[in-house]
């Protein structure tokens, strides 16, 4: 399985606003000043780049029917 390269931060501004913060995993890894302090309140949400997801979707077909054709099913 292929990780997620990026994570969505939403947080609620003081009046009562919410915003986005979108942090690319692999920037933040080598550049400290893409990383960023999770707050309390913070939701925070794992995201995939499309080709990512494709790719996982892919190898989770192949992971079941390898699983399902030696069960004998």
């Amino acid at each position: 399985m292929v990780k997620p390269s990026r994570v969505i931060i939403l947080r609620e501004l003081p009046c009562g606003d919410q915003i986005q913060i979108r942090v690319d995993l692999g920037r933040a890894m080598h550049d400290e000043k893409q990383r960023i302090y999770i707050k309390d309140g913070d939701v925070v949400m794992l995201n995939f780049k499309p080709h990512q997801a494709v790719f996982n979707g892919v190898l989770n077909l192949v992971n079941f029917n390898i699983i399902t054709n030696s069960n004998g099913n």
